[in-house]
């Protein structure tokens, strides 16, 4: 399997959007969470990273929120990248599937619940404030990073990988091969 990006290498084709999820408390010895998330460009995956947690969340909505920092980051970092080519538009689109984490970072009257939260990972809400990044909230179903976070049956790992893009690769010499009619044969190639 192969990542194709999204086709002509134009600077509107450079679309950076951001996938963030956790699964709570997965673990049944430490009870940590695992984290992860999965950084588009041009329609392909360039960034991605699943990890557990360094600490026990209290609540889902924890976890979730406390993945948003990590994964503002990370596309932080590659919009940095991506701005020396051309200038990436703001707020750059950070997707999760949980409600309770979005209205946490866009909430400015926090509850007591979820105070600890806001002062841990205070990183995420400040940026959304300055208009780095926009926190939209979509279906689980929907979210591309949770075939990072939890075991996949065959069926949802077969559209984990439709949904990063991913397509069945070429072998170079192969192409080689049939545009010569065979003549051209790859030396060291095994067939």
């Amino acid at each position: 399997m192969g990542i194709l990006l999204g086709g002509r290498l134009a600077k509107q084709d450079l679309k950076l959007i951001g996938f963030g999820d956790a699964s709570f408390v997965d673990d049944l010895y430490t009870r940590f969470s695992t984290a992860g998330h999965v950084i588009f460009v041009a329609g392909g995956p360039v960034l991605w990273k699943s990890k557990k947690q360094t600490f026990v969340a209290a609540l889902t909505t924890e976890a979730e929120f406390a993945n948003l920092t990590p994964t503002g980051q990370a596309i932080l970092w590659i919009r940095n990248l991506l701005d020396e080519y051309c200038q990436q538009p703001k707020p750059t689109v950070l997707y999760t599937d949980s409600a309770n984490a979005r209205t946490v970072v866009l909430n400015p009257n926090k509850t007591a619940r979820t105070r600890t939260i806001d002062i841990r990972y205070k990183w995420i809400i400040d940026r959304v404030k300055k208009n780095e990044f926009d926190v939209i909230q979509i279906p689980g179903e929907e979210m591309i990073a949770d075939g990072l976070t939890k075991p996949l049956l065959v069926d949802k790992h077969a559209r984990f990988v439709k949904a990063l893009g991913l397509v069945a690769k070429t072998i170079p010499w192969k192409l080689y091969e049939e545009d010569t009619g065979g003549q051209g044969k790859h030396q060291g190639a095994e067939d």
